[in-house]
């Protein structure tokens, strides 16, 4: 599995953002686009604009760590 994530690394933009929700929430939306297609997405609540933004800059900087744990962690019995 860790080739394949590896050579996934390599043609991948990694995209996040947040939007407000209705109960002074925000919403972060983080997501791995692969030749056009979104192969990965994932959507958390953030108690604060902050942290929004820190979850946001967190993926940018980690996703490849992240997304083969994510991975790993899902498809592990």
């Amino acid at each position: 599995m860790k080739p394949c994530i590896d050579k996934i690394s390599e043609e991948l933009s990694v995209i996040s953002d947040f939007t407000p929700d209705d109960n002074n929430g925000f919403f972060v939306d983080c997501k791995i686009i692969e030749k056009n297609k979104t192969i990965f997405s994932i959507r958390v609540l953030a108690g604060s604009r902050e942290q929004a933004k820190f979850v946001v800059d967190n993926w940018k900087k980690n996703a490849v760590k992240i997304y083969p744990k994510l991975l790993e962690t899902m498809f592990t019995e």
